[in-house]
């Protein structure tokens, strides 16, 4: 395997191994679903990351759990990890994963995912996910710190990566509730026209 093409799985974190499987082939969406025109919208926004790696904007998948988004953020990122000529990297990042793992190089000097070394490989790829922001924030007894903490790391990846898929099961107004300004503003770059309500789609857990 290419060993770019090969970063994905290589250093990604992601929630459950399964989840590289997905693709826009295995998710499922009736004709003339919601389910379809979010399908429809991801395989767009892909086709623009994979045509031309200079181009610089995120894409945000919103809405609550359950409804496809980090199927359709993977088969996004499989998509372009798979056909882009030349090869561009691709991470794929479970944020609740991220900071579990920064945390636990607090006390293991050995540890892989310092701080430094998260922001260094999240800000390097060509393409990047962010999945299921906003689940971190139920990691601490200490809301405020890590807050702080949480925001001091992702705006650090923000400021520096321009390409980046963001999921979340936030609505918009609480996304701006959770996040200071300047935070949002790096989020939103370049969304305008690449953020898909996911709201209204049945659970497709269960």
């Amino acid at each position: 395997m290419n060993i770019v093409r090969g970063n994905l799985r290589r250093n990604s974190l992601v929630d459950d191994p399964s989840e590289f499987s997905h693709t826009f082939d295995n998710f499922k969406a009736p004709e003339g679903s919601k389910e379809a025109q979010m399908k429809a919208l991801a395989r767009s926004i892909a086709g623009e990351y994979f045509k031309d790696k200079t181009t610089k904007f995120n894409t945000l998948m919103y809405g609550t759990p359950g409804e496809g988004k980090t199927h359709l953020a993977m088969a996004m990122l499989n998509a372009v990890n798979k056909y882009s000529d030349p090869p561009q990297t691709c991470l794929f990042i479970n944020v609740n994963s991220l900071f579990l793992a920064i945390r636990d190089s607090f006390d293991d000097p050995t540890a892989k995912w310092t701080e430094k070394y998260a922001v260094r490989q999240l800000s390097k790829v060509d393409l990047l996910v962010i999945d299921d922001l906003g689940s971190e924030s139920a990691m601490n007894a200490s809301k405020s710190e890590a807050s702080n903490f949480i925001q001091r790391v992702l705006y650090q990846i923000t400021n520096r990566q321009k390409r980046i898929i963001i999921t979340t099961n936030l609505t918009m107004e609480q996304l701006k509730k959770s996040y200071n300004p300047k935070l949002i503003s790096r989020l939103l770059a370049g969304s305008k026209g690449h953020q898909l309500d996911f709201s209204g789609i049945k659970d497709k857990r269960y």
